[in-house]
């Protein structure tokens, strides 16, 4: 009897384990791929202007973490659009999270506004 009540224990730790596992997985799998992720390759470097345009008011950005800076791109097109001056250990990790994963801010008014806040 004793030996049965030893294994049903195992058999129930084993599936505790391995349930505990595939929520795991399964949460780092949305967090690595969700619809917010951006992946760089996508994205080309503009070349015909050093400067904004005006129209660049009513676009929208994404600023990424990647090789040790926070880039930013222009979310109509995906070009790349300038860099971004920014601590990455003096800001709060939320939004560090979300620099590593792809930022979306709506209008040059708030990309200006984000910077002068977070900006080194």
């Amino acid at each position: 009897m004793k030996k049965i009540y030893g294994y049903i224990v195992g058999i129930v730790v084993g599936l505790i384990i391995i349930i505990w596992f595939v929520i795991f997985i399964t949460g780092y799998y949305k967090t690595k791929h969700n619809k917010n992720n951006i992946n760089p390759e996508n994205y080309t470097q503009a070349t015909d202007s050093t400067y904004p345009a005006d129209e660049d008011i009513n676009e929208s950005f994404y600023l990424v973490y990647e090789d040790g800076k926070v880039v930013i791109y222009k979310e109509s097109d995906r070009t790349f659009y300038d860099y971004a001056d920014i601590n990455m250990n003096s800001i709060p990790a939320e939004i560090r999270e979300q620099l590593k994963l792809g930022l979306y801010i709506d209008g040059e008014e708030n990309l200006y506004n984000f910077l002068q806040a977070y900006s080194s």
